[in-house]
C-alpha cells in the first residue's frame, strides 16, 4: 500500500528516485539529509519538500493513522493523494534518436573501435585459462552513449579494462580516438610522451568512489593527477580543476579534504571530476551508482547524463541495473559469456527484446508495484551460468528452455531483426514458444 499509493512527500521522493526498467524518468530530490545534531522542532523534510508551508517550518508533524488505512500511519501536514506519475516531469535527458546518432557517428571518426576482440586470461600454471571475451566488435561515435549489461561473469569488467588499455586483446584490435593503448597484433603502439597523451583519451569512473581515491592525498591532488601526467603547468592544472569542480556543483573548499571526509555522493562527483578534467574523448562508467542510496544515485545520474550529453565525447555505461542503463543510454549491448548476444537502440531492445537471454534479464528486473515485466518477455533460464557452456554452439544452450540440437552444434552470429541484432536463429519463433510455455501446466 505504501509503495503503490505513497502519501508522504519523502516516500514519493524516494520512489521517484528509483530508475524503472519501463522507462519512467528519474527525478532527483534537491538538497541533502539534515544533520540532525539535535531533535528537530519542525518537519525534517521541510527544506526539500515542494509542499511545505509555514506550519511545516514551525511544528513537527505527529505520526497519526491514515483514515481508512488500517495499520497505515503518516507524519505529514500535507499528505498527497495524486498518482505518483503525476509528479514526474519530462525527462531532463532523452537518449538521442538512433538514426541521428548513427548519422553523426558515421560523419566523424569513431571514438572507440573494437574489432573481433578476444581476451584470454592464461593460467599461471601454464595450462588452460579463462576466455573472458569472445569476438566482440563495437563502434562508438562522438556524442553517443553505449550501455553494457549482463550477469556477473559475462565479461563487462573485462570489456572496461580492454577499452582502458589495462589488458591487451589476445587477438583483434582496440583503438580509442584512433590510438592503440597497448601492443596489438599488426598495430603500432605509442611510446613515451605519446603513450601518456594517448592514455588520457580514455578515463574510468569507478564503482567504489571512496576506494578509488588515495587516502593519503587531498582530493584536489587526485583530481589534478591526470593533468600532471599530461605535463600541464600548475596554473593550467588549477584552472582546469576549478572549472570541473564548478561543473560538479562542489564548493572549492572540498579540494583540501581527504576521502574519508566525503559523503558517497561527494566522492563520486570527485571521481567524475577526475575523469573529466583531462577532457578525454571517452569516459567509461563502471557501475558508478551501485554503492549509493537512491536519492544520491538520482543526483549522480543527473551529473552523468550531463557529462554524457557532451557532443564530442563518447561514454560507455556498464551496469547490472537495467533501469539505470535505459535512463540515458542511446544504444545497449547485452553480453553473455564474453559474446554480444543482442545490440540495438536502447528503447528497441528493452521494449521488444529478441534474444531469450535479454528476455530473461528484463523479466527478472524488479519493478515498482511488485511486477516483474510483461508476459511477452518472461523467460526462465534453467540453471546457473557456467563458463564451460561457451565452448561450442550457442553459449546459452545449456540454460535456454527453447534449445534444440542445432543450438548446441552451431555458433550463433548476430542477425538483424528490425533495428536491433540478436544472436539466435529462433527469434521469429520465440513469441509462439513463450506463449506455449505460459499455458503449459
Amino acid at each position: 500500500q505504501v509503495l503503490r499509493e505513497p502519501a508522504h512527500p519523502y516516500t514519493r521522493a524516494l520512489l521517484r528516485s528509483v530508475p524503472d526498467v519501463g522507462g519512467r524518468p528519474v527525478v532527483a530530490t534537491p538538497g541533502a539529509m539534515p544533520l540532525l545534531t539535535q531533535e528537530p522542532h519542525n518537519c525534517p523534510f521541510v527544506a526539500r519538500c515542494a509542499h511545505a508551508d509555514g506550519t511545516c517550518s514551525s511544528r513537527r508533524p505527529a505520526t497519526v493513522p491514515v483514515p481508512g488505512g488500517g495499520e497505515w500511519s503518516l507524519a505529514c501536514f500535507h499528505p498527497q493523494t495524486r498518482p505518483l506519475d503525476a509528479d514526474v516531469p519530462q525527462a531532463s535527458h532523452t537518449p538521442a534518436a538512433s538514426g541521428a546518432v548513427s548519422a553523426g557517428a558515421d560523419a566523424k571518426p569513431a571514438v572507440l573501435e573494437i574489432e573481433d576482440a578476444h581476451v584470454v586470461y592464461r593460467s599461471r600454471f601454464g595450462s588452460g585459462g579463462h576466455h573472458a571475451l569472445r569476438g566482440v566488435t563495437l563502434r562508438l561515435g562522438p556524442g553517443e552513449t553505449l550501455g553494457v549489461v549482463g550477469e556477473s561473469g559475462c565479461g563487462k569488467s573485462t570489456l572496461a579494462k580492454l577499452v582502458m588499455g589495462l589488458v591487451a586483446p589476445t587477438s583483434g584490435t582496440v583503438t580509442v580516438a584512433g590510438q592503440a593503448l597497448v601492443k596489438q597484433p599488426g598495430r603500432p603502439r605509442p611510446r613515451g610522451r605519446a603513450l601518456r597523451r594517448a592514455r588520457t583519451r580514455a578515463q574510468l569512473v569507478f564503482q567504489d568512489p571512496i576506494g578509488s581515491l588515495s587516502p593519503r592525498r587531498p582530493v584536489g591532488d587526485s583530481i589534478a593527477e591526470p593533468l600532471r601526467a599530461a605535463g600541464l603547468s600548475p596554473a593550467q592544472r588549477e584552472e582546469r580543476v576549478t572549472a570541473v569542480l564548478d561543473r560538479m556543483e562542489l564548493d572549492r573548499s572540498i579540494l583540501q579534504r581527504y576521502p574519508h571526509e566525503l559523503s558517497g555522493g561527494q566522492a563520486q562527483r570527485i571521481g567524475i571530476a577526475r575523469a573529466l578534467v583531462g577532457e578525454p574523448d571517452l569516459i567509461v562508467f563502471d557501475e558508478p551508482t551501485s554503492a549509493l542510496d537512491v536519492t544520491v544515485q538520482a543526483q549522480i545520474l543527473d551529473v552523468i547524463a550531463d557529462v554524457a550529453a557532451d557532443a564530442e565525447r563518447a561514454s560507455v555505461f556498464i551496469s547490472h541495473d537495467l533501469a539505470t542503463v535505459r535512463g540515458f543510454a542511446d544504444r545497449v549491448v547485452v553480453l553473455y559469456l564474453g559474446r554480444v548476444v543482442e545490440e540495438g537502440p536502447v528503447d528497441v531492445v528493452f521494449d521488444t527484446p529478441r534474444h531469450p537471454y535479454t528476455r530473461a534479464l528484463l523479466g527478472s528486473a524488479p519493478r515498482l508495484g511488485g511486477t516483474t515485466g510483461s508476459d511477452g518477455e518472461a523467460v526462465e533460464l534453467v540453471k546457473d551460468l557456467e563458463e564451460a557452456d561457451a565452448a561450442t554452439g550457442c553459449p546459452l544452450a545449456a540454460r535456454c528452455p527453447f534449445v534444440t540440437d542445432r543450438c548446441r552444434a552451431e555458433q550463433q552470429e548476430l542477425q538483424s531483426y528490425g533495428e536491433s541484432r540478436a544472436a539466435c536463429w529462433r527469434v521469429p519463433e520465440l513469441p509462439a514458444l513463450i506463449g506455449r510455455q505460459a499455458v503449459t501446466p
